[in-house]
């Protein structure tokens, strides 16, 4: 598939996604999903690495083992790839993400993510990154009401920085903490060979880029176990 078609293909699913955030929150967010799989695609061929059947998440963790996206790339596309999840699974009692507030977070991260590597506008206009979903009708103005979080999150700060409402188990805590300490050996390498210290090295760069996105670095820890997955975190 071509770069146009795909471009196009992306600018379709955005407008789409802001077509359906007022009116269908989960239909924007899975929207968003299937643009976040079709980019990836895209870089895929841009970067010359043969693409195979695989899941998105093996997909992205091919592309940032090989440092084919960037961390800020990275953790705009883990971002997409769980409210995806989110919006796609039924849990035990029937619920499934339908939240007008992450719909909107989902397309400013898919924007964000877009503005770093094609030049698309949607038809329909959507919000610049990072900014707060602004009332324009009585209906949204009633859901962005009823769904607002119960804690207050600063004014002026990023949906990539907000405290997370995720609820982290302590185990995952746990390998967190292993995680960090395996990173700051390479602060003293004496012990370790040449090839161990600049790999080390290099997924430390690598992380101190992906933590700045998040509200602290043990949550940023367990985002990116999450994403790269135990075995391949380093």
């Amino acid at each position: 598939m071509g770069d146009q078609i795909i471009n196009q293909k992306i600018r379709t699913l955005l407008d789409a996604a802001n077509q359906y955030l007022a009116s269908d929150p989960n239909a924007s967010i899975l929207k968003v999903g299937i643009l976040g799989e079709l980019l990836t695609v895209r870089i895929f061929q841009e970067k010359g690495i043969p693409i195979e059947e695989e899941d998105q998440h093996r997909r992205l963790i091919r592309l940032a083992r090989q440092r084919a996206i960037s961390a800020e790339v990275a953790r705009y596309f883990h971002k997409i790839r769980i409210s995806r999840n989110q919006a796609i699974h039924v849990d035990a009692e029937g619920k499934f993400v339908d939240n007008l507030q992450i719909a909107q977070e989902a397309i400013n991260n898919a924007q964000a993510l877009i503005a770093l590597y094609l030049d698309i506008q949607p038809k329909s206009g959507v919000r610049p990154p990072k900014t707060p979903p602004k009332v324009q009708d009585s209906y949204r103005k009633e859901r962005v009401r009823l769904e607002k979080p119960t804690t207050q999150q600063p004014q002026n700060q990023s949906p990539s920085q907000k405290q997370s409402s995720t609820n982290y188990t302590a185990e995952e805590y746990q390998k967190a903490r292993e995680f960090l300490a395996q990173l700051r050996r390479a602060d003293d390498p004496y012990p370790l060979s040449s090839k161990e210290y600049i790999h080390l090295d290099d997924v430390a760069s690598f992380f101190n880029e992906w933590k700045k996105g998040f509200a602290n670095e043990k949550e940023a820890a367990i985002e990116y176990l999450r994403f790269m997955s135990e075995e391949d975190a380093i």
